[in-house]
């Protein structure tokens, strides 16, 4: 299901109409960065069937889509659980976020001192335990998502996780949380 979303998101960026492409980048507008490194710090908590503590999660980040409004970005990568250090433990993720909309603040741009947008989002993930086990999903929202030149910035998400829990035998259902303090992307690419 998850690789469907991801295919029909990259289809999407290819074949969009240019009416929705940002075409102020030469006069300072969105940066032409588009592959970029992704790192945040997160925690699960109800009964998700993970052990509590702090993990670090580490993506790849696919944003190819200069648009205003429903821009697609995909991720690809680890949850690591950091306190108590338990690599056993790691998850890969697999992320879609939709950027809702674009807008351009004089404020943040006063602030940053360049070009800087902000766009709230959606996400849904799809995980996998390396060691084994029952995949799970969330569900979430990004309220504090700011571009910046080469650098993406998400602070204080929320999701809710789709889950069968400690007990492997039960229902898939919403069981459990996800707050993720902040995400930074640097794009390189």
């Amino acid at each position: 299901m998850m690789k469907r979303i991801a295919l029909a998101a990259l289809i999407a960026c290819v074949l969009a109409p240019s009416i929705m492409a940002d075409d102020d980048s030469s006069a300072g507008g969105r940066s032409p960065w588009f592959l970029g490194l992704a790192v945040s710090p997160e925690g699960f908590g109800g009964d998700s069937g993970l052990a509590s503590g702090e993990r670090l999660s580490l993506a790849l980040v696919l944003d190819p889509c200069p648009w205003k409004i429903a821009v697609p970005s995909i991720a690809a990568g680890l949850s690591v659980p950091l306190f108590p250090w338990a690599p056993e433990a790691s998850l890969f993720e697999a992320r879609l976020d939709l950027r809702l909309f674009t807008l351009r603040p004089k404020l943040l741009e006063s602030l940053y001192d360049g070009p800087a947008e902000y766009a709230p989002a959606i996400c849904a993930s799809a995980y996998w335990p390396l060691s084994g086990g029952d995949p799970f999903g969330s569900i979430g929202i990004r309220p504090l998502v700011f571009r910046t030149g080469d650098a993406l910035y998400s602070i204080l998400s929320v999701s809710t996780l789709v889950t069968r829990g400690a007990d492997s035998g039960a229902a898939y259902n919403f069981r459990a949380f996800s707050v993720e303090l902040f995400e930074f992307t640097h794009f390189f690419m």
